[in-house]
């Protein structure tokens, strides 16, 4: 469907709030090109650029050849340049899902084909800016979002609501994002069902389709509804393969095995507690033995999550450069999480961090009140070990 103006909006949005500080990497579910109202938003771009660091292109050059596919009609609009060059600017490393053809495309038939081996959770950022809604196996579609994202990052769909008669296959309600979240313990960052005033009727291609059927006159030619968009930032919390959406009311119990080792996560009433339990101790213990990395890949999900052990464990790694760059505004930003979550830990480092003005602006008032804050939990609780 292209991408519109608002993105920019959301990209800044999320740029500021820090949730894309630890994102380098995008792939898009089919492989976009910039709308005319995108190209036409120069300040919006010139914000959003500024925000990152970096200075907005006076234009985005790679534009698509004509190309056919399937059906004889033109595939792409030759005037609008590839989403490529917008992505790549702002210091993304890029990739895209499709089978047109389209430059740096790993083509994947989402009916079937699953993620190579290369590509499993390796971004930061995955966009689904309408393009699932045209592909039958949906179950697919989102195995393949959940695989290709990386423990941490970012799922951003922008899909169609209601209305689109002849757009797509499908359309998508709250409940199946609901549903799909609760399945895969996604956070869900942002939801918005967004009306866009065209109220379409049943497309005459539709109604020819129809006409040979024994279909009553009046379901066909007096149906209306108004073109609506959902978009839904989902954050994804852990590493475990992906659990389709069931249409069951949380809480709900089987007595048949298979299903309940299918959907572990819907059946198993405490399954997420019992995950993260054995997570950050997986972690602690990766950390002990200085495998930096292996830790951090297991605090991060937690520390999305809202734990705060985790939360200071990364904070940890950001302020001593390990198994990541040094990196005190990102130390900051997890130790400040932790301490507001009480770790006694991370309140002491956030005192310290603000006495030096390391990774937040020095301010010696609050240094003193994360002292205060610490001193009134108590001496320092030993880090937590496997059977504790």
């Amino acid at each position: 469907m292209g991408i519109g103006a608002d993105l920019l909006a959301d990209l800044l949005r999320l740029k500021q709030a820090g949730e894309l500080d630890d994102c380098d990497s995008v792939v898009e579910i089919g492989a976009q090109q910039l709308a005319p109202g995108f190209l036409e938003a120069r300040k919006a771009l010139a914000d959003l650029f500024a925000a990152f660091g970096r200075s907005a292109p006076a234009a985005f050059g790679t534009r698509p050849e004509t190309r056919t596919l399937f059906d004889g009609q033109e595939h792409s609009h030759r005037h609008l340049p590839y989403a490529q060059d917008f992505w790549r600017a702002l210091g993304f490393d890029y990739a895209a899902i499709d089978i047109d053809g389209s430059p740096h495309s790993i083509p994947l038939d989402l009916n079937y084909d699953q993620v190579p081996p290369a590509h499993v959770r390796r971004y930061g950022l995955v966009t689904n800016f309408g393009t699932t809604e045209h592909v039958a196996n949906q179950l697919n579609c989102f195995k393949v979002i959940h695989d290709l994202t990386r423990p941490g990052g970012l799922m951003l769909h922008d899909l169609p609501a209601q209305g689109f008669m002849n757009h797509g296959l499908v359309n998508y309600n709250v409940k199946f994002f609901w549903m799909l979240a609760r399945s895969n313990d996604y956070r869900m960052t942002f939801l918005s069902v967004m009306p866009g005033g065209k109220v379409s009727a049943m497309p005459e291609n539709i109604k020819a389709a129809m006409s040979a059927a024994d279909v009553a006159e009046e379901a066909v030619t007096g149906f209306r509804a108004e073109d609506t968009m959902i978009k839904v930032l989902f954050r994804k919390l852990h590493d475990f393969d992906y659990v389709p959406p069931l249409d069951v009311p949380s809480g709900s119990e089987t007595g048949d095995e298979t299903l309940r080792r299918r959907y572990w996560t819907v059946f198993g009433q405490d399954a997420f507690t019992r995950l993260l339990e054995t997570s950050y101790l997986d972690g602690a213990m990766a950390y002990s033995r200085q495998d930096y990395e292996a830790a951090l890949a297991l605090w991060r999900p937690l520390a999305e999550r809202g734990d705060a052990e985790a939360a200071a464990g990364l904070g940890l790694l950001f302020a001593n450069g390990e198994g990541v760059p040094a990196d005190d505004r990102l130390a900051a930003r997890w130790f400040l999480a932790a301490a507001e979550r009480g770790n006694k830990d991370a309140q002491r480092a956030m005192s310290q961090f603000f006495a030096a003005g390391r990774g937040v602006a020095r301010d010696e008032a609050a240094a003193l009140r994360w002292l205060h804050a610490a001193d009134a939990a108590g001496p320092p609780a030993p880090i937590k070990a496997a059977g504790t």
